[in-house]
């Protein structure tokens, strides 16, 4: 019965549609007439002959039966037409449902990898990838230890000191910019040598207990849906897979690292985790149900997956690459270029490692005992009223309440105020004022590096004038 209301094609479902309509129309006008005619002899058959009652009651009984063949006929097209609009074996889904069925009655030790090979022989929209299964599973057995107590000067020394022992010698300043970015946005920049960016991207996720999931050349990436799933390949992104990894590792932080984007053109395919960056603790969903696949993993339903707020993003850039004004609000930018490769080593997972609630408390506990004076912050006004006045550029509260996390964490890390005030314009500020009309501060009477000279004076703006001509912006 239950295959009346279902279809394998959409082609099928569409006549099954139109035959249940025509059904209830057809069956409703037949049975119209014939409870008016027989209402009509019944009514005939009493006032003509009192002696007919009985031929007047068989009558009125056909009537009664031609209203219940009409109600009963619309009532079964309703009910088929809302069925098979409710129906998910379509032509994208069939052939997963099929697969499903034929693992049930051949189950065995080794369901996974006949099941990637059954997998190989339908159509291209069957979903769920050996590399998935096994994801799953290694989710489910790890025991990761986590420490709860975090410190941010013992978590930076222990990031340097891992970043040595796997290959990359960074300097103490590096590991400070990158606790702090860390800290302040979910969205990570680096900058430097390709090679260097791609071994950090890499160390970073291993260093807070598992992996970087690294989509490389995401240059190549033309839409939401292609940064999910390769269909060339025909298995899930590392960007996927990394939301997956969030899902059951709740007291972690996960980075994933979109390597090789085409920031200009970011917008494409990464719009929809616009307001994740705004807002992550909000927590937001996102579709994963691309190309009528439909995802099968825990804490997945309907497609659909609620962005853990314990997901950072990591992009890398070219010396002359920009981020658009919307994403450059959201990004914290770590210059790697005082960064060095010293081997090829392995990179291993740092155990114990740092728990993500342990992380947040620590970043709160100094964003509220600690962070930059009033006077410094009076500085900052000076260069915000500055680029105001020219292209009306002005801080907002989101981004100012990034900014405080950021100073916080870098005064915490025993950083000078002034080397604070100097990393916050370069990696922050002027990041964003490069997104609006550069040559309007250019050209402006007043140079951008007077500015900064006598704001935050001689020998403080060092890095501040770097990345100010690195964007183009003197």
């Amino acid at each position: 019965m239950d295959r009346l209301f279902t279809a394998k094609t959409k082609s099928e479902k569409t006549v099954k549609l139109v035959a249940f309509i025509a059904f209830a129309i057809f069956t409703d006008i037949i049975a119209f007439f014939g409870a008016r005619w027989a209402f009509s002899v019944t009514r005939i058959l009493e006032s003509a002959n009192n002696q007919k009652i009985g031929t007047a009651v068989g009558s009125l009984i056909l009537g009664l039966f031609c209203l219940f063949l009409i109600f009963g006929a619309t009532l079964f097209a309703i009910f088929g037409v809302v069925r098979l609009l409710k129906s998910k074996q379509t032509d994208e889904n069939y052939a997963s449902v099929q697969v499903e069925k034929s693992q049930t009655e051949n189950q065995s030790e080794t369901q996974v990898v006949e099941h990637s090979n059954r997998r190989e022989e339908q159509s291209e929209s069957v979903v769920l990838s050996k590399s998935m299964y096994e994801l799953y599973n290694l989710f489910s057995e790890r025991k990761e230890e986590y420490t709860e107590s975090v410190n941010l000067i013992t978590l930076k020394d222990q990031l340097t000191a891992f970043s040595r022992k796997c290959g990359l010698e960074i300097t103490d300043d590096i590991s400070c910019e990158l606790i702090s970015a860390i800290a302040s946005s979910r969205l990570i920049l680096l900058s430097g040598e390709r090679a260097v960016r791609a071994k950090m991207a890499e160390i970073l996720g291993a260093f807070f207990g598992f992996k970087t999931f690294i989509n490389e050349n995401t240059k190549s990436v033309t839409d939401y849906e292609g940064l999910l799933y390769n269909q060339a390949e025909r298995k899930d992104t590392d960007v996927a897979l990394g939301l997956y990894s969030a899902i059951n590792r709740k007291n972690a932080l996960n980075f994933i690292a979109l390597l090789g984007a085409d920031l200009s053109n970011i917008d494409k395919y990464f719009k929809k985790f616009q307001s994740y960056l705004k807002a992550p603790r909000v927590g937001y969903s996102i579709n994963l149900d691309v190309y009528g696949r439909l995802s099968e993993l825990k804490g997945v339903e309907k497609g659909y997956i609620s962005i853990p707020q314990n997901v950072w993003y990591v992009l890398d850039k070219e010396e002359n690459d920009a981020l658009t004004y919307i994403y450059a609000k959201y990004a914290t930018e770590v210059n790697l270029s005082d960064a060095n490769l010293v081997g090829s080593f392995e990179v291993l997972q740092n155990q114990p490692c740092p728990s993500f609630k342990g992380f947040i408390d620590a970043v709160e506990k100094v964003n509220q005992e600690g962070g930059l004076s009033l006077e410094n912050w009076k500085k900052l006004d000076k260069i915000e009223a500055y680029f105001n006045g020219l292209v009306g550029f002005s801080i907002d509260n989101r981004t100012f309440l990034q900014f405080e996390r950021y100073t916080a964490s870098l005064v915490e890390l025993k950083k000078e105020e002034n080397q604070v005030l100097d990393k916050l314009v370069a990696n922050k500020l002027l990041q964003i004022v490069a997104c609006y009309n550069k040559s309007k501060i250019k050209n402006a009477d007043k140079k951008l590096d007077q500015v900064l000279f006598t704001t935050l004076g001689d020998g403080n703006c060092e890095l501040s004038l770097k990345s100010a001509n690195s964007y183009n912006l003197l």
